[in-house]
């Protein structure tokens, strides 16, 4: 049952000051056991909007593109990896706050646990505060693009980023030194970002775990960034624009970057020997990212995936079987070349990594090619 609280009424009065939104109504708390927090998240995976066959579709792509070994539920890791690290969420469906039961036991304490389990209500409140101003930006949720796409993942940078730099506030008031509205504001945000470690208990695959960082961690940046320029004014406009590309919450700085339209690739060969392309997409500044952070650290990771300009994927099914092809542009030859020299080793240790499931794949090998023409980059795995 959930119920209102003095200390989440407070909290609320805090989130609202900070944020420059007022709540439309309250929102009340309900506490739930650790296994209900996972029950929900293996639920949120299987909504009407969401049928299994969409969760299927998403495994295929993570499987063609190597990104989750063979044989792993992507839905089911997402769940456990959600359902082991969320101390707290918001539910849109029933406009109520959740905590875990040991997250509300500690929210009274003075203590280092006390403020942690306040600053995720602080979090919460504040997808609250979007979902009660920006209805159609939150329940996306529920008829959301698919997981791993730049429509997405641009959606969960710019919600769980305004949350977190939200709480980072509120920290930082309690401290007696606020940033929003300093200089300070955009470096605290980014040093912040390079030492964190948001999730840590989940045992699912490193790129799950780290796809899952980056809507907090590089989100709160582009917040950040977005409230240097034009405070929560532009934050606000972010929310409202549903055709935001992921690159444009990361460097809303770079307004005159012009993007380039990708056409998702063909190959006539697959089509010839059977293979339907079955699925068409733009994957996003952040697949760049993640796949270089299979060769770098973070921040020349990050560096070099903002080159991005545009991408398209496609997907392709046959025989039990997949085969992935991904065409990047990026900002100029230069740009690609040096991805393409950085990506070697780790393109030939995919070589040397079973996937049976990809066509031309077995248990010891699998195949897979990377090239630049020109300023793009051609990714194809499976022959």
């Amino acid at each position: 049952m959930a119920v209102m609280t003095p200390i989440v009424r407070e909290l609320a009065r805090e989130t609202a000051a900070i944020r420059g939104l007022g709540f439309v109504r309250e929102v009340p708390l309900r506490v739930e056991t650790q296994a209900e927090v996972l029950a929900h998240q293996r639920a949120e995976r299987e909504l009407p909007s969401k049928p299994g066959d969409a969760e299927v579709l998403e495994s295929r792509v993570a499987t063609a593109l190597g990104i989750v070994p063979d044989g792993v539920d992507l839905g089911d890791a997402i769940a456990r990896l959600v359902g082991a690290e969320a101390q707290g969420y918001y539910d849109p469906d029933e406009a109520v706050l959740v905590l875990t039961e040991a997250e509300a036991a500690a929210l009274p304490a003075p203590g280092p646990a006390g403020i942690e389990a306040r600053a995720t209500v602080v979090h919460e409140l504040t997808h609250a505060l979007q979902h009660q101003h920006f209805p159609g930006r939150v329940m996306a949720g529920r008829v959301q693009p698919p997981d791993l796409s730049d429509a997405a993942r641009a959606r969960l940078a710019l919600l769980e980023g305004d949350a977190t730099v939200v709480a980072m506030e509120w920290a930082a008031r309690r401290r007696g030194h606020p940033i929003l509205g300093t200089p300070e504001l955009v470096p605290r945000v980014e040093r912040w970002a390079e030492g964190a470690q948001v999730l840590t208990e989940a045992d699912v695959p490193t790129y799950l775990a780290a796809s899952a960082e980056v809507p907090y961690e590089l989100g709160a940046v582009g917040v950040a960034r977005m409230y240097a320029m034009g405070a929560w004014g532009r934050v606000n406009e972010a929310l409202g624009d549903a055709s935001l590309r992921t690159a444009s919450v990361l460097h809303p700085e770079r307004a005159a970057v012009a993007f380039v339209a990708v056409d998702p690739p063909r190959d006539e060969a697959l089509e010839a020997a059977g293979m339907r392309r079955s699925e068409t997409r733009s994957l996003g500044e952040v697949e760049l990212l993640l796949l270089l952070e299979r060769a770098m650290r973070r921040e020349r990771a990050a560096a070099l995936a903002a080159s991005w300009r545009g991408d398209g994927f496609s997907l392709y099914e046959g025989g039990g079987r997949v085969a992935a092809r991904w065409t990047v542009s990026l900002a100029s030859a230069a740009d690609a070349a040096e991805v393409c020299a950085r990506l070697a080793v780790t393109v030939e240790r995919l070589r040397r990594e079973g996937c049976p499931s990809v066509v031309g794949g077995t248990a010891t090998g699998c195949p897979v090619e990377l090239r630049a023409e020109g300023e793009r980059l051609v990714l194809r795995r499976g022959s």
